[in-house]
This record gives structure tokens, C-alpha cells and sequence, in this order.
């Protein structure tokens, strides 16, 4: 980002104007089923843990779902991303 940018954010965030920082969530299904944070621990689920009951907490926690990727017929798990704004 060039100087002069730099610069303009700053002053944004000094009045005030500033954008949304996000924190990611990755949910990973693989056998195991994962929980990677971009801003806290990693979480490792039992392996009987039920999809749609993790979907449902992170949703009721205001986890937004912004990307699914599919096992494909020669792939290795399926990922599920989310995001929410950061919570300071």
C-alpha cells in the first residue's frame, strides 16, 4: 500500500471511520472433525460430533458461513469457512 494510503487510513481511524476486522473459522471433516480459529486456540472435536450441531453453535454465535468445499471423489476432507466481525 503506497504511503499516502497509510496515511489515510490512519486518519480515518482517528475520526472514527474505520472497516471491519474479521476473525476466521475453518471446520474441517475428515474422520476427525476440527475447529481452526484465525484469532484463538484450535479446537479438535470427537469424531462423533455431529455437523449440523457445531453449524448451528457457530451460527448462534454469529459465525457467518462465507465458503464450503466438498470432498472430492479422490479428496481428503471437506472444509467449511466462516467469519464474524473481531470482537475487541
Amino acid at each position: 500500500m503506497p504511503v499516502r494510503g497509510l496515511i489515510t487510513d490512519l486518519n480515518d481511524q482517528r475520526r472514527g471511520l474505520h472497516m471491519t476486522r474479521w476473525e476466521y473459522a475453518c471446520l474441517t471433516e475428515s474422520g476427525d472433525v476440527s475447529l481452526a480459529f484465525s484469532h484463538r486456540p484450535d479446537i479438535r472435536l470427537p469424531e462423533r460430533t455431529p455437523s449440523d450441531i457445531i453449524l448451528r453453535n457457530l451460527g448462534d454465535d454469529g459465525w457467518e458461513m462465507v465458503s464450503y468445499t466438498p470432498k472430492t471423489p479422490g479428496g481428503y476432507s471437506t472444509k467449511t469457512w466462516f467469519k464474524r466481525p473481531m470482537v475487541r
